[in-house]
């Protein structure tokens, strides 16, 4: 783990010599932080503070730790972590892995048919970037929703815990 000064957790570059390296972990405030290289994938989408990444590689460390939000170019449906700020195609930046977060809501699928007493989320949705409710036996599962608050500031809270 890394003690770096790159701790503005907003911060991106195009250019990998300037930041941490990719896969270092910075720890800050109880909470776990991955500098990670993004990947528009296919679809060629940017990313936004909330969305949900996936690696691109079983094996992250192999390919540079690079991360997507489009869930259909990723072979190994792994969750890397939730993204801080905006960020384009081959830019680096941190992702969060564990800790408590508050994400807009819609960025979170709740639906009204799961049958778990404490919501557990992950990738199971169509929707590229956002968490979704799984089922306990699912192999995804990255995040406890604690409130989904849509109504009320339309933010949830949840708890992250992606692979360290």
């Amino acid at each position: 783990m890394s003690n770096l000064g790159y701790d503005s957790l907003t911060t991106t570059f195009d250019d990998a010599s300037l930041g941490p390296n990719p896969g270092d972990l910075l720890r800050k405030d109880g909470c776990f932080y991955r500098w990670v290289l993004f990947d528009a994938g296919t679809a060629g989408n940017s990313g936004a503070a909330g969305d949900l990444v996936v690696y691109l590689d079983k094996d992250p460390g192999s390919n540079s730790w690079e991360a997507t939000l489009d869930f259909s170019d990723s072979a190994a449906s792994l969750p890397a972590g939730v993204l801080l700020t905006t960020v384009a195609d081959g830019e680096y930046c941190w992702v969060q892995v564990t800790g408590y977060l508050t994400v807009n809501s819609g960025k979170v699928e709740v639906k009204s048919d799961t049958t778990a007493s404490v919501p557990r989320a992950g990738i199971a949705s169509d929707t590229d970037g956002q968490l979704d409710i799984v089922a306990d036996d699912h192999d995804t599962k990255c995040a406890v929703i604690l409130s989904d608050n849509a109504g009320a500031g339309n933010e949830s809270e949840v708890y992250l815990q992606c692979l360290l």
